[in-house]
């Protein structure tokens, strides 16, 4: 009978234990996704052989009273400081004019300001009482062999500009960088333009409602490649133990939402659009392997597995979610 009670609470305390054991491992294999889902802090991640350069993002009560100055892993991110009241934002206008940044433009509850080694876009919305901020901070790191402030200035800025204060592009490479890829990263401020077909510039639209903004470049032997989604990862994609760049463009489409995965690898360069619902993207490091993250308007978490391949001796760029393929752009 003791016998029969002691096998009893055994089988019982096995059961219990092999449940435990089995959620634990469920666990650990879920946290690979959720610890992303649950991220609010999030720049230049640097796990094995595989470098993200992302845009660090911080939810705040207020804002810092200046640029962080111990950003030093990564030089751009942005703020969202939430119950933020209309004298609290124009106080804290006051307070960058007193650190020494100067004010472009501050019209329709948004303002930018440039600083020798920074820039700094502002968005207040009143309704919601919410302030973003979005900082572009100069990189300490000067690469060897790089181009300079001057060169780049002429590959990547218009010679017009709206006000008289002159903006520069900012080297933003993180250090290491340029010498495992032998690309730079720069900061470009721009404004609102049109392009005219036939005559093969970019012309200028100076609007009452021009807009200032500030956008990402890539630069690699003297070719430049927008970075629509301020994420940038190096990582061997194509596994074949040479390191290539990867990076996210807007798509061309105007009503259906649509992005472009782009590979720079040391051959050649190639892209893939796709369609999908609406996302905002960006590039994970999952289990030592890059992934794209997409979160929908709902909050809710997609990871893309990126996976490229070859016909007829061209390169191309398939998307999988569970094993299922993305839809291409036809």
């Amino acid at each position: 009978m003791k016998i029969r009670g002691i096998l009893s609470v055994f089988l019982i305390v096995s059961a219990v234990f092999s449940l435990s054991c089995c959620t634990k491992k469920e666990e650990e294999q879920t946290r690979d996704l959720t610890e992303y889902n649950e991220l609010s802090y999030y720049n230049n991640v640097i796990e094995e052989d595989t470098l993200l350069i992302c845009k660090a993002f911080m939810c705040v009560g207020v804002p810092p009273a200046v640029l962080p100055r111990t950003a030093h892993k990564g030089e751009y991110g942005s703020y969202v400081c939430e119950n933020y009241r209309r004298t609290d934002y124009k106080r804290y206008i006051e307070t960058l004019k007193n650190d020494g940044y100067k004010a472009v433009e501050t019209k329709y509850d948004k303002a930018f300001f440039t600083r020798n080694d920074s820039f700094i876009f502002l968005s207040y919305d009143e309704n919601y009482k919410k302030l973003d901020i979005t900082w572009y901070k100069k990189s300490t790191y000067d690469p060897d062999g790089g181009i300079s402030a001057d060169e780049a200035e002429k590959l990547l800025c218009y010679e017009k500009s709206l006000s008289k204060i002159k903006l520069h592009p900012i080297d933003i490479t993180p250090k290491g960088f340029f010498e495992r890829t032998g690309a730079q990263i720069f900061a470009v401020p721009e404004y609102s333009y049109d392009v005219f077909a036939g005559n093969g510039q970019d012309e200028l639209m100076f609007e009452d409602n021009e807009y200032y903004d500030c956008n990402i470049k890539l630069v690699k032997d003297g070719s430049v490649y927008a970075v629509d989604y301020d994420c940038i990862a190096v990582t061997d994609i194509d596994v074949d133990g040479k390191e290539d760049i990867c990076f996210l463009q807007y798509g061309p489409t105007s009503g259906l939402f649509t992005f472009i995965v782009g590979v720079i690898s040391d051959k050649d360069v190639y892209r893939e659009m796709f369609y999908t619902e609406h996302y905002s993207l960006s590039f994970v490091n999952i289990n030592k392997r890059v992934y794209i993250r997409g979160i929908t308007q709902d909050n809710e978490y997609h990871f893309f597995k990126i996976k490229p391949e070859t016909n007829d001796n061209e390169r191309y760029i398939e998307l999988y979610e569970n094993d299922e393929p993305i839809s291409q752009w036809p």
